[in-house]
């Protein structure tokens, strides 16, 4: 018998390469349209299940003013709702249909702007189809391939791509050294190279084994088959379902990746499952690839930093994101707690905060050295001016002494040697604190 899809939601995010702010995006287009701030009642009941802090970086509230790191916050949408159709040789059916309904821009401070466009699919499509088209779909990359130095569409969308069109032109690619890879699409993918995609399901029964395909976008039945050429090693696939399921009640089970975050659930209905798109996606998962993406642009540009000045800019940066950005918990109940630490496992963010933090220290030592030599430095000229002060007095107290005059042979002599005594004296003090060092 086969397992029926009663529901399926999906949002397709990822690093956009977007220009300006949310402000001047409005004013380009009227249709954009601001998330509307919470209301005071929302926002208490809201805070009786989140950390109100963690609130605050996501989320403006009505009459209360936001701190100056969060000025820049902001959650756009495009309202869209168009039927839109794919046909590409990958797909096991002829064409897969999807309503493309809204896009969302996410900025936050830093220049960091998160793009989701959300689709919702038709009941009748079969997991294999949902299953290839999320794969391609996902892969901006692949939309079009240049030939002889001209662009070639590689897949058959043409209402989709129209849409996605619109977007780039709202918000342009940056130049080709932060997105190297080619194509009108290449700038919705500024980090990675492909969109994470955060998948919801209501299915007639659900297995590991299911949740797993359906989490890596392999061909459904792959983990049974041995012989299938995308069927996972024994391995691998309990290391996955140990390390990255959420499990808490038997009628839903979810899978935490690097790429995508997948639930599936049974027995429910759409309404039912309203807290995972507007609660654990807009406020969990938005915040989690906001802190890795904000990890990843600044390890990178801790790589590249050419000079002192940028490098002290970064350090700063980053104290002020832990600050107001990094939390250990950020909620009084156990499950959105639970599917925070799951995300932030899935998409490795403790590994990119120790690097960050490996540079950190690297960079702050760095610094202190370079602050030292110029300190030295400073010491060293202004030693060498009361030197020779010292050796001009000395010089001529002892001229006073023997009654020489100034430019005579002795005077000459004596001035020499005791200048070279100094000099030699400094010369060897160097030397061996530069041998310590």
């Amino acid at each position: 018998m086969d397992n029926k899809l009663h529901y399926a939601h999906t949002f397709f995010c990822s690093h956009l390469a977007a220009v300006g702010r949310a402000s001047e995006v409005q004013a380009a287009d009227k249709r954009w349209q601001a998330e509307k701030p919470l209301t005071r009642e929302a926002y208490e009941r809201l805070s009786s299940i989140y950390y109100e802090s963690f609130i605050d970086s996501l989320m403006q509230v009505d009459g209360q003013t936001s701190g100056a790191v969060y000025a820049d916050t902001a959650h756009l949408t495009l309202e869209t709702d168009r039927l839109c159709t794919l046909r590409h040789p990958k797909l096991p059916a002829a064409e897969y249909a999807f309503r493309l309904c809204r896009f969302h821009l996410f900025f936050f401070p830093y220049d960091i702007c998160l793009f989701a466009m959300e689709i919702a699919e038709e009941p009748e499509t079969t997991l294999d189809t949902l299953i290839a088209a999320h794969g391609i779909l996902r892969e901006t990359s692949c939309y079009e391939i240049a030939e002889q130095g001209i662009l070639k569409s590689q897949i058959d969308a043409p209402e989709y791509l129209a849409l996605l069109e619109e977007i780039l032109r709202l918000c342009p690619p940056r130049p080709s050294a932060e997105s190297p890879r080619q194509g009108r699409f290449s700038g919705l993918t500024l980090t990675g190279n492909k969109l994470k995609c955060f998948q919801i399901f209501i299915l007639d029964d659900f297995s590991d084994e299911l949740l797993f395909e359906l989490g890596t976008l392999s061909p459904v039945g792959c983990v049974a088959d041995h012989k299938h050429e995308y069927s996972p090693s024994q391995e691998y696939y309990d290391r996955i379902i140990r390390t990255h399921t959420i499990s808490a009640f038997r009628n839903w089970k979810a899978l935490a990746l690097v790429d995508s975050f997948t639930v599936v659930a049974k027995g429910r209905t759409a309404a039912q499952m309203w807290v995972w798109p507007n609660s654990y996606f807009r406020l969990i998962y938005i915040h989690a690839l906001y802190q890795k993406t904000l990890l990843f642009v600044v390890n990178r540009q801790f790589r590249s930093a050419a000079n002192d000045r940028k490098s002290i800019r970064l350090l700063h940066k980053m104290k002020e994101q832990e600050h107001w950005y990094a939390f250990s918990n950020i909620s009084y109940n156990f499950l959105p707690q639970l599917i925070y630490r799951a995300i932030d496992t899935g998409l490795d963010i403790a590994t990119e905060r120790e690097q960050l933090h490996r540079h950190l220290e690297q960079e702050a030592e760095r610094l202190e050295k370079n602050s030292e030599r110029r300190l030295a430095g400073l010491i060293l000229f202004l030693t060498m001016l009361t030197v020779c002060s010292a050796t001009y007095d000395g010089a001529s107290l002892v001229k006073d002494y023997f009654g020489w005059e100034s430019g005579t042979t002795p005077f000459r002599i004596f001035a020499a040697l005791l200048l070279s005594a100094i000099v030699i004296t400094s010369i060897s003090v160097w030397h061996y604190r530069r041998n310590k060092s």
